[in-house]
């Protein structure tokens, strides 16, 4: 395959490499420690194309040293860290995976079917990606070889029976690469290492030869500075005052914000719609319109209108149709009459589709799930958790506190003293929760500063 140069307003090849110990680039700290990814890189660039490598780890000599990979991982270990890096939303996934699980015989048999799983949430969560899977480097034990060769034209027919245009295979064993390329029993030399790189190449080329790499999507991740900067704890302490630069820093001229106004979508303070009645507004992610992940995730606007005794008329909707206009969605039915002072919206389940949460006047968590759709569903499941002793409804918090995409259980004491209990997300419904630090004692002190808490 020809190199493939880029259009006159060339895009970004944000990469995301994916996989265990080769992909980190083990045994290659002679030359850098980068791997197959730096001399990729620089044949990509030679052509002309701009790129970005992404993911939370950070190995290898090469400023743009980005990746997904860990050693020893297996095809399920290398399925749960993509989620580290899928929200990047890279138009490209290197995935190579499945050497530990032929090394180690772990339920080798099923081996396909799970890298099967991880192809395809890559391909749903990442919208427009295209994920090249490589066939596996040679073992040099002969009964791990011997597996190797088998999952590989597992491999081989896994991508050819998915038949999807954005799916493509790298055959990294087809007698170019050999033993001699190893330093280990099956780790790369540098020059391993270089012709897994023009493997890797040629497939990217065949991808956009096809038309099938598209520009990826805009994130709070800069494509042009890279992110290889390593945060630590504390060091923001040591650098003083921080200003903010007054031009954009890709031309001379100082930064000036754009915007055009939309106009007044609906009344967002409270206020009258009728004599007898009022409403309350949220805004939630109650559609994922783009099908993307929740770095794409754009709010709708929810109204509770209630009656002057207070009792629930309906909720509705206004969906967002994320370029500055709103249009009608309609009433939806969260099947719970929960009073405004308790109403809560968040993902619960950790789907990327906002759920309806009511904390009862007794500080209880009651939850109906989100099912989807652009005019959502919601079923009823009922108290998910109880109030802890001593606390009600007006201490009571939600937020992500671990990060992992469902919302947590939080208590605020009259000291500011905070207590918080992990969603750990258990089968469709959060049914198991985790009290978080030591023996369950504070997770933040208030530090006996009295915090006044809503009525």
């Amino acid at each position: 395959m020809n190199p493939v140069t880029p259009p006159d307003d060339p895009f970004f090849l944000r990469i995301l490499p994916l996989g265990a110990s080769i992909t980190k680039g083990l045994t290659s700290e002679a030359y850098g420690g980068n791997g197959y990814r730096k001399p990729l890189r620089d044949a990509l660039r030679f052509t002309g194309w701009p790129v970005n490598m992404v993911g939370t780890k950070h190995d290898g000599t090469m400023h743009d040293n980005n990746h997904e990979g860990t050693s020893g991982f297996l095809i399920s270990e290398v399925n749960a860290a993509a989620d580290l890096s899928i929200p990047f939303l890279p138009n490209i996934v290197l995935l190579n995976a499945g050497t530990n699980d032929c090394e180690r015989n772990v339920d080798f048999d099923t081996a396909h079917e799970r890298m099967k799983s991880l192809v395809e949430k890559l391909l749903s969560k990442i919208p427009g990606t295209t994920v090249i899977l490589s066939t596996l480097v040679p073992h040099k034990w002969p009964d791990a070889n011997a597996r190797v060769t088998t999952l590989n034209q597992r491999y081989r027919d896994l991508v050819k029976s998915m038949n999807n245009e954005h799916l493509l295979l790298a055959d990294m064993n087809t007698g170019w690469l050999t033993e001699s390329d190893l330093t280990d029993k099956t780790h790369p030399t540098e020059e391993g290492y270089r012709k897994m790189a023009a493997v890797w190449e040629r497939a990217i080329y065949a991808a956009l030869s096809r038309n099938v790499v598209t520009r990826p999507a805009t994130t709070s991740h800069d494509d042009v500075g890279g992110n290889s900067c390593l945060k630590e704890f504390g060091s923001g302490n040591t650098r003083g005052v921080v200003k903010t630069q007054a031009g954009s820093g890709l031309d001379d001229g100082p930064y000036i914000h754009s915007s055009s106004s939309r106009g007044t979508f609906n009344q967002l303070a409270y206020g009258s719609d009728t004599e007898d009645s009022h409403t309350h507004r949220w805004f939630a992610q109650l559609v994922n319109v783009h099908g993307g992940y929740r770095e794409m995730a754009i709010d709708e606007s929810v109204r509770q209108v209630v009656g002057s005794d207070g009792s629930l008329r309906f909720f509705d909707m206004i969906l967002n149709q994320g370029n500055g206009d709103f249009i009608g969605g309609g009433i939806i039915d969260v099947k719970n009459d929960c009073k405004a002072k308790g109403v809560n919206w968040g993902d619960v389940n950790g789907d990327g589709l906002d759920d309806f949460i009511c904390i009862g006047a007794e500080g209880n968590m009651y939850v109906s799930i989100n099912d989807g759709g652009t005019s959502p569903l919601f079923t009823y499941i009922g108290l998910v958790f109880s109030v802890p002793k001593g606390y009600s409804q007006g201490n009571v918090r939600l937020g992500d506190i671990d990060g992992d995409g469902r919302i947590d259980y939080c208590v605020v004491g009259a000291n500011g003293d905070i207590r918080c209990w992990r969603n750990g997300g258990i089968g469709g419904n959060p049914e198991y929760w985790q009290e978080m630090g030591p023996d369950g004692q504070i997770v933040f002190t208030g530090k006996g500063v009295s915090h006044p808490l809503p009525i």
